[in-house]
């Protein structure tokens, strides 16, 4: 008796009805409190729908667990996550994001025992061992975090995040002239790379070296002019090379983009106060501290400063004597540093989200309608992040909407051309409008650019598109390539055979098919396969 059958003799359970409703419209929160209900009844007629709400309930709560991480409520989202592992412990996915929320919680040694429990299944998962070195830098243990991101830099050299991540533990090992380097590194990667070039700029400066900072923080700025950060540390550069005016212009700069800067209004008024503007640096003072009421430093700074001046005559020093007092010789390019190792968040990443949407029903696709709009926002405050344009394309190829996941891809490998992920995904989108020339296109540059790093089923993907382009030879190497890496891949079988089959190649095109039915292929695939065997016998 099928399941249909089952539901019709035993009646309708309303609970179960209504929470299956408020499941389908996406009301996770709703639909958890219905089925909790179901899940209560003991009556042997309820079996069916208490075995079904078991697990209805778990993947409610996977869903509701992602939402809440997507908007980066991390300690509710990790309680719906380890909720949903109660439900169904075969959610192994769901530790990735459960180990990204214990870390940006601040449970960063329970972030580290997850990763590292997900890296005893999976040992090369270089994203897991990415956020497992990020986790270790929060517990400041410096000499491990260098050591894993040295060890995915071994594997993967290209790996620009994982060069800035080590930068900043080097830092944190009292290492700067290496951290230099390391973001060095990251930016020959990805010359887009913002964040590692500010961190590149202030570490130049900690360093002394202000003429390399100048050059660094200029190019930033000839490319995003309205980034008050860098020309706050820009002004820094100049007072530190003794540029007093050029230090003051900047500081200005900074504040017009962003009024509210309470730390560039103390520098400028720091140095009025040197320039012996001592009006003008009253009033930034006075401006800094209605920004932040709260501050007592500064409260306590203005009520000196203007004890000072109304005396009829003060010395130069004495000014001095309260900024140092006030604020410690003001040493801000130290505290950068320092600020550089608190600690550090991983972001919502969308990929990780999507990466583990892949493993959920066609009919669980709505849970993407809701992220596009969330991630949308995300790239307004965020529009150079080339991994969050992805992940938008992502969405959109999971929705079937390949024309805007082409546009989000491209938008991602324009931020970074060397992002294999972005190029690759832009492929697909490419191959699933038919746009096949384009395709092949974005194909011959993968294999350029990377002839090393493809995965066997994007080198199938390139293969399939040669083959349909009449070039076979080329086809064949992207065939061969594939079955390099995985010689049990069974679509790299299947179209080995395909091209023996064009090249009336019969007794090499049964052997290759042959090969991909011992591979086990899906039953798509196998189907295919063993009409065409049918197809070679009969002729």
């Amino acid at each position: 008796m099928n399941l249909l059958k089952k539901l019709f003799k035993l009646g309708r359970d309303i609970d179960y009805d209504h929470a299956i409703d408020c499941y389908n419209k996406n009301l996770y929160r709703e639909s958890i409190e219905l089925f909790g209900k179901v899940l209560q009844k003991k009556s042997p007629a309820s079996g069916l729908y208490r075995n079904l709400a078991h697990v209805y309930i778990g993947q409610a709560h996977r869903n509701l667990g992602i939402m809440l991480f997507a908007m980066g409520n991390f300690q509710t989202a990790l309680q719906h996550l380890q909720e949903s592992l109660r439900f169904n412990p075969d959610y192994l996915e769901v530790y990735h994001l459960i180990g990204i929320c214990q870390n940006n919680i601040g449970d960063f040694s329970g972030a580290v025992a997850t990763f590292n429990s997900i890296l005893k299944l999976d040992p090369v998962n270089l994203p897991i061992k990415l956020k497992l070195g990020v986790s270790l830098h929060n517990l400041k243990m410096w000499d491990k975090a260098v050591a894993t991101y040295t060890a995915i830099l071994t594997q993967q050299p290209r790996y620009a995040d994982v060069h800035f991540r080590l930068g900043l533990a080097l830092l944190g090992q009292g290492k700067p002239d290496e951290a230099i380097q390391a973001f060095q590194k990251a930016l020959l990667i990805n010359p887009q790379y913002i964040e590692a070039r500010i961190k590149l700029g202030i570490t130049q400066a900690y360093c002394g070296r202000f003429d390399d900072a100048l050059q660094t923080f200029t190019a930033i700025i000839e490319k995003f002019p309205d980034y008050a950060d860098v020309y706050y540390y820009l002004g820094i550069v100049h007072a530190g090379r003794g540029a007093l005016p050029q230090a003051i212009a900047v500081f200005k700069k900074a504040l017009s983009i962003n009024p509210s800067y309470k730390d560039a209004r103390i520098k400028l008024g720091i140095l009025y106060c040197h320039s012996a503007a001592y009006d003008q640096a009253l009033d930034q003072f006075q401006k800094a501290s209605q920004i932040d009421p709260t501050d007592e430093n500064l409260a306590t700074l203005l009520e000196t400063i203007t004890t000072i001046l109304a005396t009829p005559r003060f010395s130069e020093d004495e000014i001095s004597a309260a900024l140092n007092q006030c604020f410690c010789g003001d040493k801000p390019i130290a505290q950068a540093i320092q600020e550089f190792n608190r600690h550090i968040k991983i972001m919502p990443d969308f990929s990780d989200i999507l990466s583990l949407m892949q493993h959920f029903p066609d009919d669980d696709a709505s849970l993407c309608s809701m992220l596009v709009p969330l991630l949308t926002d995300y790239l307004t405050q965020y529009p150079n992040y080339p991994d969050l344009h992805n992940a938008l394309g992502t969405l959109f190829m999971k929705l079937k909407k390949y024309a805007d996941a082409e546009t989000a891809f491209r938008t991602a490998f324009g931020l970074n051309p060397s992002y294999m992920n972005a190029q690759i995904n832009l492929l697909e989108a490419l191959r699933l409008q038919g746009k096949s020339a384009e395709a092949l296109e974005q194909g011959s540059a993968l294999l350029t650019q990377h002839p090393n790093r493809l995965y066997p089923d994007v080198c199938c993907t390139i293969a399939e598109l040669q083959l349909s382009a009449g070039k076979d030879e080329e086809a064949q190497k992207c065939i061969s390539m594939a079955l390099r890496i995985n010689p049990q891949y069974c679509y790299a079988h299947y179209l080995q055979g395909k091209l023996y089959e064009q090249q009336n190649n019969t007794s090499k095109a049964r052997q290759s098919y042959r090969q991909c039915l011992a591979c086990k292929p899906t039953p798509e695939i196998a189907q295919e396969v063993e009409r065409r065997l049918t197809h070679l016998f009969d002729t």
